[in-house]
């Protein structure tokens, strides 16, 4: 509510009337624009601050609070002042003039204000001030004195908690460098650049310690994401019937304690089936804001032909949470015999794709970090593809989308719940068979497989509610289901659904789920673990 002189003279007037019936009160004004305060007893004190508002061109004063007790007290915090045309501000020490501008309101004058103080804030003056000096009422300008203070420089970064993380890459990659001048936008990008560092969070930013013209930042970092070498074993079902399947994998996560992270997984689904994978993932490529990545996997299939494909990516970052990638795809299915695959087509002999890759990723790498609800990622590749065989070869435009939304959320301190959505397209005209086979096999325990490595449309829909239990552990029931199309089999609906658990140790965590289907996909693509048991060793 803003009040003009009639309503500053009714004021005066309430209070005149509560002091004359022995009623107490009290006047306490601040204003982040004078740096001033004055605290009142009387009506004088009241009168005063009006007159001083208005010489230094404040149109009207706004009263924000009352509190009624013993005493009345009247907090006048935010007076509506005169828009400024002009902003002046000098050197405190020399006088010299730093900045004069027109503003044209109060956003801008406000902008102006911080561009100023962030200006010798991220160049190495820390203590820097800028404090209100003068206005002038006939040249509508609004003057400052601005105080750099001392000029401050980097020291080494302080590392609180233990940690595996070295200290000249952390502080390469935080680009705070000793000797560097001192930059208050670094500091504040810390979080952000953390959280894009794989399987590293921070936990504080504890304290700065100014001494001799050096800053020494102190902060406590937390590694999520722990090495790990794992074995399972299953039970799938297929058309060939009930086999066992296995899985070895090994997840190395700070490599040469740079953060790096280095995976290997080897699969068996079924007899002549085994698929190998190695993931390599490089933080800090040239920069702290580009990252790079390496993809390799091998598929040998029904024993008719292998299959390898090889992605590289180099991920950018503008300082959100979205990384964005571009890099090279290639593929090659080859025939290694002329033996036709169980549903009785025969391979070709060879395919060929090359393409530029395209990526979007958000909170996806490797888990979801604590606090986040929502990740998701995209790939989309655009490029050639060429068919031989003994008899033709032909070649044309090729085009594959593949993406995945998870969501979790904690219901109550016992129940949390997991839902992801994963989509797949590619055109299946001329398509041949060798590209239209799915891997499944074990996939975190998923009824549906989920490596989706091939020509096809389709999408699937993942579940998971949980039971938490004490030291991270829970059980879980699952329940997913998915439509996909390819090549000569038509369209397929499986639905599968089962129990699980998962038990913490402090040397590592042991699982096991079952999964029951209900709805029959075509055997082609029906590898579907029924049963799994595994062990992930804390390295």
């Amino acid at each position: 509510m803003y009040i003009n002189t009639a309503q500053v003279l009714g004021v005066l007037f309430c209070l005149t009337y509560s002091f004359a019936f022995g009623q107490n009160y009290s006047i306490k004004v601040q204003n982040t624009d004078l740096h001033y305060e004055i605290v009142g007893s009387d009506s004088a004190d009241l009168s005063t601050i009006i007159k001083k508002y208005k010489k230094a061109g404040y149109s009207s004063i706004d009263i924000d609070t009352l509190y009624l007790g013993n005493s009345v007290v009247y907090s006048i915090n935010s007076p509506l002042i005169i828009n400024p045309k002009y902003i002046l501000v000098k050197d405190y020490v020399s006088g010299d003039t730093l900045e004069f501008s027109e503003v044209h309101n109060w956003n801008q004058f406000s902008e102006l204000r911080l561009k100023i103080l962030n200006n010798y804030l991220n160049n190495g003056y820390p203590f820097c001030q800028l404090r209100f000096s003068s206005n002038d009422i006939h040249k509508n300008t609004f003057s400052y004195l601005l105080n750099k203070g001392r000029r401050i420089y980097f020291d080494t970064l302080r590392i609180n908690n233990s940690n595996q993380l070295n200290n000249l890459f952390l502080s390469k990659y935080l680009q705070i460098k000793p000797g560097s001048e001192f930059d208050q936008s670094k500091i504040e990008e810390i979080n952000n650049r953390m959280s894009r560092l794989t399987g590293w969070d921070i936990q504080s930013i504890d304290t700065m310690i100014f001494r001799l013209g050096n800053a020494e930042p102190y902060i406590s970092i937390k590694r999520k994401n722990k090495d790990y070498l794992d074995f399972f074993v299953g039970l799938t079902n297929n058309n060939s019937g009930t086999v066992f399947t296995g899985q070895a994998s090994l997840g190395l996560f700070n490599l040469f304690k740079t953060g790096r992270v280095l995976q290997l997984e080897w699969q068996r689904v079924r007899a002549g089936s085994q698929y190998l994978l190695a993931d390599y993932y490089h933080p800090y490529l040239f920069s702290p804001l580009f990252s790079g990545e390496a993809k390799l996997e091998i598929i040998k299939a029904d024993s008719t032909y292998n299959r390898v494909r090889t992605e590289l990516k180099v991920f950018g970052n503008a300082g959100g949470k979205v990384m964005y990638g571009v890099g090279y795809y290639y593929e090659d299915n080859s025939a290694i015999s002329n033996k036709a695959t169980e549903n009785g087509i025969r391979p070709s002999d060879k395919v060929n794709i090359n393409g530029i890759l395209l990526s979007a990723d958000y909170n996806s790498r490797y888990s979801i970090p604590e606090g986040e609800k929502v990740s998701f990622y995209l790939d989309f590749v655009f490029g050639r593809r060429v068919v031989k065989d003994s008899v033709f070869s032909e070649s044309g435009s090729w085009i594959k989308a593949y993406s995945n939304i998870s969501f979790k959320e904690k219901i109550n301190n016992r129940l949390e719940v997991k839902l992801g959505l994963t989509g797949l397209y590619a055109p299946l005209k001329g398509q041949k068979v060798n590209e239209a086979f799915r891997f499944g096999g074990i996939n975190e325990f998923r009824g549906i497989p989920q490596k989706a490595l091939s020509l096809e449309q389709g999408a699937s829909f993942q579940s998971e509610l949980r039971l938490l239990l004490e030291r991270n552990s829970f059980l879980f029931m699952h329940l997913d289901g998915g439509v996909f199309r390819e090549y000569g089999l038509g369209t397929s609906y499986p639905v599968s659904a089962g129990p699980g658990m998962s038990i913490k140790f402090n040397s590592g965590t042991l699982d096991l789920a079952f999964t029951f289907l209900l709805n029959e996909p075509y055997a082609f693509s029906s590898n579907v673990p029924l049963m799994q048991v595994g062990y992930r060793a804390n390295l």
